[in-house]
């Protein structure tokens, strides 16, 4: 209940008239922790309404389309804000990026990789003139876009020499500044409910077999052992335990990850986003020498059904403290044209 208030109210990604597609408890629980609370008359008007309005589409012969107020509309009283702020507040924060270095992994096609440099300092400042209080410094970062944790950007993958099945690449499309259609700028906010599916502690290790193609059968035994449900426009972040490596990129390279069929489970449950503590979702190398290593989720999940893959994470905080439902916050850059944007997700835990 505090994830679907959080998220509709954050997000505004989903139109009002969606609720209609949810059962009438759920609308009510929902209605409920976000309105019931605010004295104003005009809050309690609204939220009059909006039973009112449930109750008459969900009767037999009424056929008319009904019009219901935007989400964020309705919630714009002070009680409701502070509503939310209190839910915030108390939340329990997980940082899911692990930090970026010079000579961090990356796949080799990510050349140079990811390098910081200095280039003002204090001392330049200082040395100019002894006079000054104060001086400042900057640097300067060469990187490529898909080192360190990232959104791939609906550009990354074309499927048959088209962009989400639909887009043909063209040379009009792709330029030395980047895509002019799906590039990271029109990656959006990502706030919605997830589930964090623990795969080396379903099976009592600390880290899965170097390339493990995680099966539908790993899936559906974390769930069981995690209970949790895969749901239809949510987050799957699955653990491999990889991360513990972040800083010997010769192991981290080798990762496990999810197997084709695990890819395809995934996308037929609709869910929106899928992480992983790796480079790539798929395993970073094939289980076994002369075999191809998968590339499900950038052949069919990215290209051609739109989820979005956020990828290098870092799922420790979340296995240490058995944390598997949470709200994900997820702010990709808005790099113009580009094939992924930085981002630092976390974890909300109400």
């Amino acid at each position: 209940m505090a994830f679907a208030l959080l998220s509709e109210y954050l997000s505004f990604d989903r139109p009002w008239g969606r609720l209609r597609e949810l059962n009438t408890s759920r609308i009510e629980r929902f209605a409920v922790c976000g309105f019931i609370r605010a004295r104003h008359t005009d809050v309690r008007r609204r939220t009059s309404y909006l039973f009112q309005q449930i109750f008459q589409n969900n009767m037999p012969g009424v056929k008319r389309k009904l019009s219901y107020p935007k989400a964020h509309e309705m919630m714009s009283s002070e009680n409701s804000l502070n509503e939310l702020i209190r839910l915030a507040s108390r939340a329990k924060i997980y940082d899911l990026e692990p930090v970026r270095y010079p000579g961090m992994p990356f796949f080799p096609t990510q050349a140079p990789g990811y390098m910081y440099f200095l280039h003002r300092r204090h001392s330049d400042s200082q040395a100019d003139s002894g006079k000054h209080l104060t001086s400042g410094t900057s640097g300067m970062i060469n990187s490529a876009d898909h080192v360190g944790t990232h959104v791939d950007a609906l550009c990354h993958i074309a499927y048959e020499g088209k962009l989400l099945g639909t887009t043909p690449v063209t040379n009009d499309l792709e330029w030395r500044h980047g895509y002019k259609k799906y590039g990271a700028e029109t990656l959006p906010p990502l706030i919605l409910p997830g589930i964090m599916l623990d795969v080396p502690a379903l099976k009592g290790v600390d880290v899965l077999p170097e390339g493990y193609a995680i099966t539908v059968e790993d899936i559906e035994d974390c769930c069981k052992r995690e209970n949790v449900n895969i749901a239809k426009d949510e987050a799957v972040l699955v653990r491999t335990g990889y991360a513990r490596f972040w800083k010997e990129p010769v192991k981290y390279l080798r990762a496990a990850g999810l197997s084709k069929e695990a890819n395809q489970m995934l996308a037929d449950k609709g869910v929106k986003v899928i992480g992983a503590d790796n480079l790539a979702i798929d395993p970073s190398v094939p289980s076994e020498p002369g075999k191809e290593r998968p590339h499900h989720a950038h052949e069919y999940c990215l290209p051609q059904k739109g989820i979005y893959l956020l990828e290098t994470m870092s799922l420790e905080p979340l296995s240490e403290d058995k944390c598997y439902r949470f709200l994900l916050v997820c702010l990709p850059l808005k790099f113009q044209g580009a094939t992924a944007g930085w981002a630092r997700p976390i974890a909300m835990r109400l």
